[in-house]
């Protein structure tokens, strides 16, 4: 299995990388603020939080959802 984005915003991880090494986000919630994507399901969040980690945009393993998302 391949999983390399956000589906909810089809945002691929690799862009989402870009944006964050552009705008110097080192958090989930930094890259957040500067981009459109994890306010579906929130799936994402630990894959996006492991990208930010090791640079890693191309997941092959499901990880754990790290938080539970809630929409305001």
């Amino acid at each position: 299995m391949r999983i390399d984005r956000c589906v909810c915003h089809n945002v691929f991880f690799s862009a989402l990388a870009d944006t964050a090494r552009r705008n110097e986000c080192e958090s989930l919630e930094q890259l957040m603020s500067c981009a459109s994507f994890g306010q579906g399901c929130g799936y994402c969040h630990a894959y996006v939080e492991q990208m930010l980690e090791t640079g890693e945009t191309v997941f092959t393993e499901l990880l754990p959802r790290r938080q539970p998302w809630k929409r305001s």
